[in-house]
């Protein structure tokens, strides 16, 4: 072991004074710190911010302008039609969309006298400014009704109506989202669209409730943007629905495909909402709106720190021994009495600390980058079900364990540029092949993805079908990541071999082609 050790404090610092290694090293230190400076500073080609409120209050003047016309249009129907037999009905639909015209103007008002567009920093208001029209249109119904025919519940509907109204303008002002959730629950317990139930009320709760405790400003503070709020709890309420009733939704290119729930997906959905509501109880959500240039800035910087150490550890690799041979450096170690397994071992040891060693350095710097230029409010903790109960992992570790996870590919391609080196004691080669083999993996996944047949069992064995450990390993690291994009996977299925084969695979493959290359630096002779 001691001949070990030397060898391998020798390799260490050979490389640590290759020229290759170093300039690499400096390029993804610089790289993944520079880089979210240079996403900050441009951000502008990086976030697409929307229009200006000058070109959306043109589009509300155009509206109004469309809804004036059409009232008149409307006048000039009603008049054409007085006097005519059986035209009341025609004049009653024409009545009331009128009514609805009118509310429209009214509500475009209000938007345009208050700065109101639908962006994020308008919030609820711009839902409860919408009601305006719905609202005026069922007071207009209600009026039509005689005394005689009123329900019980007509005159509190009427009344809930009114304060609707007079909410959409106060909240203008006051900004209570409270009033704005305890209006929608009692407007949908009067069924205004004959489909109310308990159970909508039930889920309208399950919505409202959350969206307060996340976020009591109802997205008017700057803070949190309101449709990412929705769509968390969205995603919530669907799990849980589907959970409920037992049914799946596949979605593929051409129908929608409803199955019963297995068990292995009902227990997903288990785990996935008790996470989301641990941490919608804790207050650890990362929100598209909130930090979508860090979370850039993190994946911009550690997909350039990836290709970096695949190159570093390719290069390394397929020059380890062909250009010991090709120098004749190797001969000195083995007229030496050093055994050939040992100094295969010590290569082989030295390439994996530096891999180690990248992957550390990538973690510490694209973090520090992304955090200096773009804040810490998305280094949440991971957060995982184990045993029943929810856990949670500091984000600093998660990351670094969720790099080395991403980085399998890289020990499976370094070791075969490793073989390559012993087999062909030729580095350019060596070299050339690794990386041309790396670069065709992301080919040949995706053109495998796109394919319309189905998963075949063959497609199992392929080594690029078992590399993708970091999703299996971290199932909940989705829900890290902006929580809209949850939706954008939702109900889809992209078969990947189970972890347990991945593992097993990747170990048999490791072992094969360590052996052989172990067998041929062994015994092959070396001139």
């Amino acid at each position: 072991m001691d001949k070990i050790l030397k060898l391998y404090i020798n390799e260490m610092f050979k490389l640590s004074r290759k020229a290759s290694t170093i300039i690499l090293l400096v390029l993804m230190i610089i790289g993944c710190f520079l880089l979210p400076l240079f996403i900050k500073v441009n951000q502008q080609l990086f976030l697409d911010n929307g229009s200006s409120f000058y070109e959306e209050s043109s589009s509300l003047e155009q509206q109004k302008k469309a809804s004036e016309n059409r009232i008149a249009e409307i006048e000039n129907e009603i008049t054409a039609l007085e006097g005519s037999a059986d035209a009341d009905m025609q004049i009653y639909s024409l009545q009331m969309e009128m009514v609805s015209a009118k509310a429209e103007i009214e509500k475009i008002d209000l938007m345009l006298e208050n700065n109101i567009t639908g962006n994020k920093k308008d919030g609820f208001v711009y839902d409860a400014v919408g009601y305006i029209p719905v609202l005026r249109g069922f007071l207009a119904d209600l009026a039509t009704v005689s005394e005689e025919d009123r329900d019980a519940d007509w005159e509190a509907k009427n009344a809930l109506y009114e304060e609707g109204i007079a909410l959409a303008y106060s909240s203008v002002e006051t900004k209570d989202f409270k009033a704005f959730i305890d209006f929608e629950q009692r407007y949908y317990q009067t069924n205004p669209y004959g489909t109310f139930n308990e159970a909508i009320l039930q889920q309208l709760i399950e919505q409202t409730d959350p969206w307060y405790r996340l976020d009591p400003s109802g997205g008017t503070d700057g803070k949190h943007d309101y449709n990412d709020i929705w769509a968390v709890i969205y995603t919530l309420t669907e799990m849980k629905y589907e959970l409920d009733s037992g049914v799946t939704t596949e979605q593929t290119m051409s129908s929608t495909r409803y199955t019963a729930l297995s068990p292995k997906r009902e227990a997903e959905l288990k785990d996935r909402i008790a996470v989301l509501e641990y941490r919608i109880g804790n207050n650890s959500l990362v929100l598209a709106s909130e930090s979508p240039l860090w979370n850039l800035a993190k994946s911009y910087s550690a997909g350039l720190g990836q290709f970096l150490i695949n190159i570093l550890l390719l290069v390394i690799a397929g020059s380890a021994i062909s250009q010991e041979i090709a120098t004749g450096s190797i001969k000195s170690l083995i007229i030496a009495p050093v055994r050939r397994w040992k100094i295969f071992t010590a290569k082989l040891l030295s390439l994996f600390t530096t891999g180690v060693i990248a992957v550390v350095i990538l973690c510490i710097f694209s973090n520090i980058g992304a955090s200096v230029f773009m804040g810490t409010d998305a280094m949440v903790p991971y957060v995982y079900v184990s045993g029943d109960t929810v856990h949670s992992m500091p984000y600093w570790l998660y990351d670094l364990l969720n790099l080395f996870a991403g980085n399998i590919s890289t020990i499976v391609y370094c070791t075969f540029a490793f073989i390559l080196s012993i087999i062909t004691r030729n580095t350019a080669l060596s070299v050339g092949v690794s990386i041309a083999t790396l670069f065709s993996t992301g080919i040949a996944v995706q053109f495998l993805d796109s394919m319309p047949f189905p998963h075949q069992l063959w497609m199992d064995f392929l080594p690029f079908m078992n590399f993708d450990l970091a999703g299996d390993l971290f199932p909940f690291s989705s829900l890290m990541e902006p929580l809209d994009s949850i939706m954008t996977s939702y109900g889809m299925t992209i078969i990947r071999p189970t972890l347990q084969f991945s593992i097993i695979y990747l170990i048999v493959l490791l072992f094969c082609m360590l052996y052989i290359g172990f067998d041929s630096f062994t015994r092959k002779d070396i001139k």
